[in-house]
């Protein structure tokens, strides 16, 4: 056993070795997360803390859980809670498909200048900030000028405020969301699908399987690692809702739906300067990320064989 662990050593070391000009150019990303991703993490101390800026972090007063007791004891932290968990599950199901249904439907194009074309309108939304898309979706659905609102009238219907009815707002949000990220979060299974062997295809082609069953058989199977690694990070992020799609587009008329524990972090850090709160809030978040994470790595390993990472030998 012991020498089997000092020849992996000795293997690692040499793998090491002889990519040492890989790992120099890795340093400075490796200087910048240090810095950047790591070095901040001291101040979740402050979820214990009763901050005061003259005392510093480390001065600062203990308090053990007092600000995890006062957030699960106050209605507007559990139905923050609440509205979190309904969005990010409703988003998990109906926008993580999408990536793979449109990046399947792109390698079935055959036209090489229409495929473009497709892939270069669906990206684009990325680039577009939440603040200009909402713009765009609040002035599309607006109850006075917006286009939507034109056509229902020109039809004989009503007007419709779409923006301020709380049972269309997360509707609304998962078609912002779906416009916005699924042609930039396909490029990842394309790029999967072209590492595919294509005499694969030709040879399941030759034995008389069509369209569907090449995607049904082939295709699907040979990115499920992909797949797999794309889950357990959409887990390991449920708690995050997505706070600058619904800052951007929530209004008093929808609070009741719309308000997750990012929004009342943001209101309670910039408007009360309740530093120590928020950072109770981003641990509670942090840890829950994390243990679904674990959850779902070992599912997807149970499930499909695959997973994003294994403590296995």
């Amino acid at each position: 056993m012991v020498n089997e662990k000092q020849r992996k050593r000795k293997m690692l070391l040499h793998r090491i070795k002889m990519s040492k000009q890989v790992y120099f150019l890795l340093l400075p990303v490796l200087v910048w997360l240090i810095i950047y991703s790591y070095v901040p993490m001291y101040g979740i101390i402050l979820a214990w803390k009763d901050y005061s800026a003259a005392k510093g972090i480390w001065g600062s007063k203990w308090v053990g859980w007092e600000h995890f007791e006062f957030m699960f004891s106050d209605p507007r932290y559990l139905s923050a809670l609440r509205n979190t968990l309904t969005i990010s599950i409703t988003k998990l199901i109906v926008t993580f498909p999408a990536p793979l249904i449109l990046a399947l439907l792109i390698n079935e194009v055959r036209v090489t200048g229409y495929r473009r074309a497709v892939q270069t309108l669906t990206y684009l939304p990325h680039f577009i900030s939440w603040v200009v898309l909402s713009g765009i979706i609040k002035s599309f659905l607006s109850p006075e000028t917006g286009a939507l609102n034109q056509l229902l009238e020109a039809w004989g219907f009503e007007k419709v405020a779409f923006m301020y009815e709380p049972d269309l707002f997360i509707p609304i949000l998962l078609f912002a969301e779906i416009l916005k990220g699924t042609g930039w979060a396909s490029i990842i299974y394309l790029a999967s699908i072209m590492a595919i062997d294509a005499t694969m295809y030709e040879a399941a082609e030759i034995d008389g399987c069509g369209h569907f069953k090449r995607i049904w058989f082939i295709t699907i199977p040979s990115i499920l690692p992909t797949v797999a690694m794309q889950l357990v990070l959409a887990l390991a992020s449920i708690m995050e809702a997505g706070f600058g799609s619904i800052y951007n587009l929530y209004n008093p008329a929808t609070e009741s739906v719309a308000e997750i524990i990012d929004t009342i972090a943001y209101k309670t850090f910039l408007k009360s300067g309740e530093w120590e709160l928020s950072a109770a809030m981003g641990m509670f978040k942090m840890g829950i990320n994390f243990i679904l994470m674990l959850i779902g790595n070992i599912v997807t390993k149970k499930m499909t064989g695959y997973s994003m990472y294994s403590f296995d030998n």
